[in-house]
């Protein structure tokens, strides 16, 4: 499936949510920072962080949207639902990888990545 990684997050008034430059926050640079080992992840298997970085390297490289496989969906699914993320952001992020377009973004931006 394709997933565009430039996608940003929205607050809830539907205006994207800013980093401390005022840039909107993408929502593969939020998956990039928690695919990557976690200090809770001591026992992951070195195939997995492999997999992990390269996904990461992928998805921040990424200047268009990307092909990722249903691996690659419960992967970064099964990191996300451990971090601390508040469900605001995680569950933009799940829903997009579900296929579903996000509920948050504006009228004019709500795209089905995913399948197309």
């Amino acid at each position: 499936m394709k997933f565009d990684p430039g996608q940003p997050i929205y607050a809830l008034t539907r205006e994207t949510m800013d980093d401390q430059s005022g840039k909107p926050i993408k929502m593969g640079d939020i998956i990039c920072q928690h695919i990557s080992v976690l200090p809770t992840d001591a026992n992951v298997p070195g195939s997995e962080k492999k997999k992990r970085f390269m996904l990461s390297v992928k998805m921040y490289q990424a200047e268009e949207p990307i092909e990722i496989d249903e691996a690659d969906v419960s992967l970064i699914n099964g990191v996300i639902d451990k971090t601390g993320l508040p469900p605001l952001v995680s569950e933009q992020i799940k829903m997009v990888l579900e296929g579903k377009a996000n509920p948050l973004a504006p009228k004019q931006d709500l795209k089905l990545v995913a399948g197309e």
